[in-house]
């Protein structure tokens, strides 16, 4: 899937930044600058936000509500389960005592496992929407938005690469006593909060 996801980006817009000069019948990027020519046409530029951006964050925010929802049920589910087999378990502990571990784990991982995933979202929002909102503000106004701004809202799109990485171990919670243990210094604490 992964690759799938890498050939398929390639294959729709390798060809449209490499040859669109030669599709419209040249060059319209003035010298010594560097931007995709095809953003020059306000379609195009409209199209390719909606269809690299809008649509994609409506998925995930429709994907995560959905995974959020079947969390909590399952949550509830296993939590009252567990609520029931505690009578049991008082009459016959060596039986019931492994299930019961396993049980008290799985909705813990699954809110570990939707709070990652929710940390990953906000952050793809927080840093790409505003270059998308200046994308299409530019696509019918071509003079609003001074070019500092473009280059903040362009360079907090990088920035999510960096805090991706940040997000899945920022909710791990091994990692952050480990880490904060690195940052004060508390060499020997290191192996306890593992």
């Amino acid at each position: 899937m992964i690759a799938a996801a890498w050939i398929l980006s390639f294959v729709l817009w390798a060809p449209a930044i490499l040859f669109w000069q030669f599709l419209v019948g040249g060059r319209t990027v003035p010298e010594k600058e560097c931007h995709i020519q095809f953003f020059s046409n306000a379609a195009v530029t409209f199209g390719t936000a909606i269809a690299a951006f809008y649509l994609p964050v409506i998925i995930m925010i429709v994907l995560y509500w959905q995974i959020s929802k079947v969390t909590s049920s399952s949550t509830l589910e296993i939590a009252s389960e567990v609520q029931q087999q505690n009578p049991a378990a008082q009459t016959d502990v060596r039986i019931t005592k492994e299930p019961l571990k396993k049980k008290k784990l799985m909705p813990s991982r699954e809110r570990k496992v939707t709070r990652t995933i929710m940390a990953i979202l906000v952050a793809f929002v927080v840093t790409w929407t505003p270059y998308n909102v200046m994308v299409l503000i530019n696509t019918f106004c071509t003079n609003c938005i001074p070019k500092k701004v473009w280059t903040i809202g362009y360079w907090l799109c990088y920035i999510n690469s960096t805090v991706n990485p940040a997000c899945y171990a920022l909710c791990n919670v091994t990692f952050k006593n480990t880490f904060k243990h690195l940052i004060l210094c508390q060499y020997k604490n290191i192996r306890s909060a593992r």
